[in-house]
């Protein structure tokens, strides 16, 4: 990706201080890009604790007028949408980040902030937004599209010309069928299998997926 060129050039930081964080620091190691300068915390009271795969935390608030790079490594939805915003206010820029074993088709497009994790497979025409997480063995089919924000969990599978809105979470090992629309914000349970629309933050869970 391009924004991973950009990284190679110039330092980087991650955003958060947690598992995201850590599967983000080893895909980017994957990628052969240099460790980020740190892990970025929104106070102090972490920058005590022990590393992440050798980076230390700092505190955000004294870097922010270094206007860097960043990648936004938090699991929630809504706070890392947040996070890409006054960042990208403040004049920072948010990459992106594939691993080396993903499958994309040349047509795809990748929004900032986002990373496709191990495994993953992206067919032909989707689009992925900003702010996504596409994780562990993912495949999105032909014609997709993800909003900004979502989260597509391990093993999950968003088939042809579906479309997932933004901060939707769409659980472990679920099925989207093709041409479904989960809606802003929904939660579609782990193992579940979606034939019909998601209203938007609506929870379904179950095969087939049912409203909670």
């Amino acid at each position: 990706m391009k924004s991973e060129g950009a990284a190679k050039e110039k330092k980087w930081f991650v955003v958060g201080a947690g598992g995201q964080a850590r599967v983000v620091i080893a895909t980017a190691r994957a990628c052969g890009l240099p460790d980020p300068q740190a892990c970025l915390v929104d106070d102090g009271s972490e920058t005590g604790s022990k590393p992440i795969h050798g980076i230390p935390l700092l505190a955000m608030e004294p870097v922010l007028n270094q206007h860097g790079l960043f990648f936004p490594a938090v699991g929630q939805n809504d706070i890392r949408q947040r996070l890409i915003q006054k960042l990208t206010d403040l004049g920072w820029q948010a990459i992106s980040i594939c691993h080396p074993t993903a499958v994309l088709e040349k047509d795809v497009l990748v929004g900032i902030g986002t990373i496709i994790a191990m495994g993953v497979i992206i067919q032909t025409g989707a689009r992925v937004g900003n702010g996504v997480i596409i994780n562990t063995g993912a495949i999105i089919e032909h014609d997709v599209s993800v909003g900004d924000g979502v989260h597509i969990a391990p093993g999950s599978v968003i088939l042809g010309e579906a479309v997932i809105g933004k901060c939707a979470l769409i659980g472990a090992g679920s099925r989207v069928l093709p041409c479904v629309k989960v809606g802003d914000h929904a939660v579609v349970g782990a193992g579940s299998i979606v034939r019909d629309d998601v209203a938007p933050k609506t929870t379904v869970v179950g095969a087939p997926a049912r409203k909670v």
